[in-house]
């Protein structure tokens, strides 16, 4: 699963005025739309300055996320992005269970322009050649125990 939300935007949003803020979050949310699908995804839903998608891979998480953060910087918009992997319920189009709240709480502990990632998506994505910078241990709200939390840089170049 992938989550993002666009950082600050409360004060982005009063910045620039409600007009131009919804042109922003429309370039989001193609930018988003685009490279979900073309790794393979699917947006289930967004939340208004973000959105969750789930992947049938880690890796295909990984790559999205890693070109929504180009791509929304190219734009001037810093985004946030946790991924995790885990069983999730189908509820028709939509999807539940503690996996989506550990990808949120993921997401909400990443830094703006931080692609950050589970133990349990960096080692679904082993093989891939993804780089990885660790994080620490996290408690996460609501949810027992620590987190191992990676950030996500990119390919590993050797």
């Amino acid at each position: 699963m992938l989550f993002t939300d666009l950082a600050d935007s409360t004060e982005r949003a009063a910045a620039v005025g409600d007009e131009r803020w919804q042109r922003m979050l429309d370039v989001h949310d193609e930018v988003v739309r685009t490279a979900v699908r073309r790794h393979g995804g699917r947006v289930v839903k967004t939340t208004g300055d973000g959105v969750l998608a789930v992947f049938p891979s880690a890796s295909g998480a990984l790559y999205a996320g890693l070109q929504i953060r180009a791509a929304l910087a190219d734009h001037d918009l810093a985004v946030r992005i946790g991924v995790h992997v885990g069983d999730v319920d189908r509820r028709g189009d939509d999807v539940s269970g503690v996996a989506v709240h550990v990808a949120a709480r993921v997401m909400a502990a990443a830094e703006p322009l931080e692609v950050l990632v589970s133990d349990s998506a960096r080692f679904a994505a082993a093989g891939e050649g993804f780089a990885f910078d660790q994080r620490g241990s996290h408690t996460l709200k609501g949810l027992p125990g620590e987190f191992a939390l990676f950030a996500c840089s990119g390919r590993d170049a050797s």
